[in-house]
């Protein structure tokens, strides 16, 4: 009897091993009303489901570092789906840390393109109850700087897609 519980077990787990996350990417970045610490930006992604079975999101985890310091951070609870062998758009709201935007700033007069990192997680209603999320890139100085308003404009949107 107790075999049967084992091969049961094995044969659940081998078919979980081999569920592929869905791809991530950025594709926008754009700031909100924040206050003078607490510098907050909408960061927009897609998702590919590459998989025959859709997602059931029930919310997102999302951390975006550039030049490996993690610079803003979020969640969302909103809960959408991702249908099967399809792509979808998202946001989350985002807060980062003022010392480590002035930081990023600093470096932007030795830099052409910084590197960045998208990772999280995406939580869902079902087994499994969590997909690994991760993309690396490249952002060009004009790119953050427009972002950050460091051309002495007022911050605006960095649209990747």
């Amino acid at each position: 009897m107790s075999r049967w519980y084992v091969l049961i077990a094995c044969a659940l787990l081998a078919g979980c091993a081999s569920y592929t996350p869905p791809e991530v990417r950025l594709v926008g970045l754009a700031p909100l009303e924040s206050t003078l610490l607490e510098p907050r930006m909408r960061l927009d992604f897609s998702l590919l489901n590459t998989s025959r079975k859709a997602l059931a999101i029930r919310g997102v985890d999302l951390a975006l570092e550039i030049n490996g310091v993690e610079l803003a951070r979020g969640v969302d609870g909103h809960g959408f789906e991702l249908p099967a062998f399809g792509e979808t758009r998202a946001s989350v709201e985002v807060s980062a840390s003022v010392f480590k935007l002035i930081q990023l700033l600093l470096t932007l007069p030795q830099a052409e393109d910084f590197s960045y990192e998208l990772s999280g997680k995406l939580h869902l209603d079902a087994f499994p109850r969590s997909l690994p999320l991760r993309r690396a890139g490249s952002i060009t100085r004009e790119q953050l700087q427009g972002l950050a308003g460091g051309n002495g404009d007022r911050p605006g949107s960095l649209r990747l897609d």
